[in-house]
């Protein structure tokens, strides 16, 4: 369903955001040093994001999603 595809791509989105992860990385200006912990921080999450894709973890979780609005739409 679009709904539960859009669910799981928002989580994505926030996750990846450059404020989360300037958030995480303890950035506040970006100097070079810190640009390099900036995309460090990135690189993390990205390996994390690919690993949960290819895994099939991703479909699992957005067949769960899916499911949960197939199940509000049937009441």
């Amino acid at each position: 369903s679009k709904k539960a595809a859009h669910t799981k791509v928002m989580e994505i989105l926030e996750e990846l955001s450059p404020e989360r992860i300037k958030k995480e990385a303890g950035v506040s200006k970006l100097t070079p040093l810190r640009k390099s912990r900036y995309y460090e921080v990135y690189e993390e999450k990205f390996e994390k994001f690919e690993n949960w894709f290819e895994s099939g973890r991703f479909m699992e979780s957005f067949l769960r999603e899916f499911e949960k609005n197939c199940q509000k739409i049937s009441f």
